[in-house]
């Protein structure tokens, strides 16, 4: 056996032995970055506007109409440490008792101040008491989102009166239901970075009794004065009042064979197509293929050396 089949020998084995060191090790390197990258900063959270609690509840009464704004603060964890989210996506899932309320509109605030005024997925409001709605920025990842806002209104109609100590709840649904999803470097995609979400508090009571004012007739006038038509022989004069009824009684008449008249409305749901920003960092996938490489030059140089 010569001495250049012993170095040969040496070299392939050196070979085998770094790689089956260096994969293992490569493999915990990328899945510990992984896990940090993960770790985003959960610092957002979502409220009703007016605010309420069990012991400042809302009031409102039964027939009538609640509106409840839904604010969005990407800084709520700030004060905690935490960085502010860059909020590009927001889906709304909310509960109500349906013996209490039913939902007449769920929509997305058109001020613009509101960034998230694209809707891709429309509100849904049949299934009884759950109103749900998908907001996103649109394309342009410029309009993240990251200071408070209100993002939609919510409209609920008081079905029935709620006990004196039992106030109804509205909630937001917990994950995945409800998401929030941020495209900021340290958050992944599909990462809900939503913190916390009180729910709207609020007391019913009975539809208030209006009492219709009472009104008086008043006597029709009698004239006094004025030439008889027998003495004058003017038959042509007739009574105004009695004109002007028979006046008003064949417009009614004729109103009446009309009908009313209908327009009808034509609504057509047009197709939306908004592409959400990506969302999350690349550098966990720059990382392996930089070791692959390093790897690749190292496996080569041992080959030629072979």
């Amino acid at each position: 056996m010569s001495i250049f089949s012993s170095y040969k020998k040496i070299f392939l084995l050196g070979f085998i032995l770094v790689i089956l060191i260096a994969i293992p090790f490569s493999v915990y390197v990328a899945q510990k970055r992984q896990s940090i990258s993960s770790k985003a900063d959960a610092s957002t959270s979502l409220s009703f506007d007016p605010a309420s609690t069990s012991t400042t509840p809302i009031a409102t009464e039964v027939g009538k109409t609640l509106i409840l704004n839904v604010v969005l603060d990407p800084k709520t964890g700030v004060a905690k440490g935490l960085n502010p989210n860059q909020i590009a996506f927001v889906k709304l899932s909310i509960s109500f008792d349906p013996l209490k309320f039913t939902a007449e509109s769920l929509k997305e605030n058109k001020d613009p101040q509101n960034k998230l005024n694209s809707v891709l997925e429309d509100a849904v409001l049949t299934t009884p008491g759950k109103a749900t709605i998908s907001l996103s920025i649109g394309a342009d990842p410029a309009n993240v989102v990251t200071t408070t806002t209100k993002i939609a209104i919510l409209q609920l109609k008081a079905l029935s009166a709620t006990d004196a100590n039992s106030p109804s709840s509205i909630t937001f649904d917990p994950t995945p239901n409800t998401q929030v999803l941020s495209i900021a470097s340290s958050d992944q995609t599909s990462e809900n970075v939503l913190s916390t979400a009180p729910p709207a508090v609020v007391t019913i009571a009975s539809a208030s009794t209006a009492t219709a004012p009472t009104t008086t007739p008043t006597a029709s006038p009698t004239p006094t004065t004025g030439p008889s038509s027998a003495t004058t022989g003017n038959t042509s004069s007739a009574n105004p009042f009695q004109t002007a009824g028979t006046a008003n009684l064949n417009t009614g008449t004729q109103a009446a064979r009309l009908g009313p008249i209908v327009v009808p409305q034509i609504s057509q749901a047009l197709p939306r197509t908004i592409t959400l920003p990506p969302t999350g960092p690349s550098e966990n996938i720059l990382g392996i293929g930089a070791i692959g490489a390093i790897f690749t030059i190292i496996g080569g140089a041992l080959l030629i050396l072979l």
